[in-house]
């Protein structure tokens, strides 16, 4: 029997550096896998870590005790409407040197990771770049795009 299942049920460790995932708290709560080169790590993409914190921001050493659905065919689309020269905003996708990258928010400054590789970056120097401000993650069901998240997130309390 062939399964069209979009998610796979697993521990965070065993997340691949660069997939997104979902895991549970009060409500769906969604991130994406990334590394330093030797310490894994999850940036949360939909709830700040405290009232008036950074959004996204980063989880150092991950979810260790979660079990998270990791979305193994995901897919990102950016809004061509929501482009910005702001460059410096947490959560949005920087295009630069032909690679993309985003920023997320730790304690005393940020981070840069590269989206496509979920590996920790620096943006090249005295490169044009541009930040798409809405982006969302989805699956691809019969040719169409399904979201499964969009940034920024709802604020709706529901």
């Amino acid at each position: 029997m062939k399964l069209e299942i979009p998610g796979v049920a697993m521990s965070f460790d065993e997340v691949p550096v660069g997939a997104f995932f979902r895991f549970e708290r009060t409500k769906p709560e969604f991130g994406i896998c990334v590394t330093d080169g030797t310490k894994r790590a999850a940036i949360i993409l939909s709830t700040t870590e405290r009232p008036n914190g950074h959004l996204p921001w980063l989880a150092l050493g991950g979810l260790p005790s979660d079990a998270v659905v990791s979305f193994p065919g995901a897919v990102l689309r950016a809004s061509h409407t929501d482009i910005s020269d702001d460059t410096g905003i947490y959560g949005y996708l920087i295009s630069t040197g032909g690679s993309f990258y985003i920023r997320v928010g730790v304690s005393g400054g940020y981070h840069t990771f590269s989206v496509e590789t979920g590996q920790s970056a620096q943006l090249p120097k005295a490169k044009m770049a541009i930040a798409y401000s809405k982006w969302a993650v989805g699956i691809m069901v019969d040719e169409r795009f399904e979201p499964i998240f969009s940034f920024p997130p709802s604020q709706d309390p529901t």
